[in-house]
């Protein structure tokens, strides 16, 4: 995505919360907060929070930057919106909230601005486990953090940064792979990995249970497309258009996930692949923020410990066994105030 960047800095709180033993040591991990995420069978990750004295959830999106916020919840949360850049638009919002007094497991984040996703015809709360679903949460999140997404567990946590050169910040111990991980102008979360043997520029956190590709990305480096030999067709859900999934794996170092079915899905036209960012070396967009060509769904998640290391600009993958998924929780509207 390309177009306005509202500033959005996450500070931290300084006060730590124990994690393992007494946090006396840089070598040690200081635990910050610890929730249980909630994953519907849809692929759609949702984060508790709370927000002044409402305990809500935001679905992850860490495939964006900024959080953004529901229309119908701003006068719920008792939010005030304000005009983006008095005249400006981003992608057909005009205006943001800030969010104040937010909390994950006690854990104070900074005030931060979230634009408003437009409901014109929506007058309820959409209702999970209690809690209305008030809008999507980015990967500014973490920027200044460090974290671990443990879906296999259902287990998201937050991390002092892990300042100890001399150890790795992957508590839990055993191998993992170690990719490189940035943050693009927009605050979205990007790392590398290999794809069938090529670097590609990647995120999480879809909102699906399968993992996506640009097709302009298989056709320029990969060698296939919606009409090479191995395409799968599979309709959708809705019984609508088709889907083409086609086989991939994860190589590398530490990281071996073979045969993978990837979802091909229709590029921007806006934006320019390039064989080799800068740097890093990647397949990935040369014109485009807050978009990478590959993106891994659940299907992949939940079969991943993911650790990200803010000190050094790293991401760190165990492959794990994925659980059985549990039963859904109901999902209820109710008017919005």
């Amino acid at each position: 995505m390309k177009g306005i960047i509202l500033g959005a800095t996450l500070l931290l709180a300084t006060v730590p919360l124990p994690f393992a033993k007494a946090a006396s040591s840089n070598c040690e991990p200081q635990l910050y907060a610890q929730v249980d995420l909630h994953i519907e069978p849809n692929g759609q990750v949702f984060l508790p929070i709370s927000v002044g004295d409402k305990d809500v959830y935001f679905e992850m999106a860490m495939g964006n930057g900024l959080p953004l916020i529901a229309e119908s919840v701003v006068g719920y949360l008792d939010l005030k919106p304000k005009r983006i850049n008095g005249t400006g638009k981003f992608y057909g919002m005009t205006h943001f909230v800030p969010l104040e007094k937010m909390r994950i497991d006690g854990f104070k984040l900074a005030d931060r601005a979230a634009p408003i996703i437009p409901q014109p015809e929506v007058t309820s709360l959409r209702m999970l486990n209690g809690r209305p679903v008030v809008g999507k949460m980015g990967s500014t999140l973490i920027q200044n953090l460090d974290a671990e997404v443990y879906l296999a567990e259902r287990k998201f946590r937050l991390f002092k940064p892990f300042r100890c050169m001399s150890e790795s910040p992957v508590y839990w111990g055993g191998e993992a792979a170690e990719l490189p991980l940035r943050f693009d102008q927009a605050g979205t979360l990007v790392f590398t990995l290999e794809l069938d043997g090529k670097k590609i520029d990647a995120s999480m956190m879809t909102g699906d249970t399968v993992s996506t590709i640009d097709v302009n990305a298989t056709r320029s480096f990969f060698g296939f497309d919606e009409k090479s030999p191995g395409i799968v067709v599979m309709p959708t859900p809705s019984g609508g258009s088709q889907n083409l999934f086609h086989a991939m794996s994860l190589t590398g170092q530490g990281l071996e996930i073979q045969n993978s079915m990837v979802r091909l899905r229709n590029g921007s036209s806006r934006c320019n692949l390039v064989a080799s960012t800068p740097v890093y070396g990647s397949i990935g967009y040369e014109t485009c923020i807050n978009a990478v060509p590959f993106s891994l769904g659940t299907d992949l998640l939940s079969s991943m410990r993911i650790y990200f290391s803010k000190e050094r600009k790293k991401v760190y993958i165990t492959t794990v066994e994925p659980k059985e998924s549990a039963a859904p929780a109901t999902i209820t509207v109710v008017p919005s105030r």
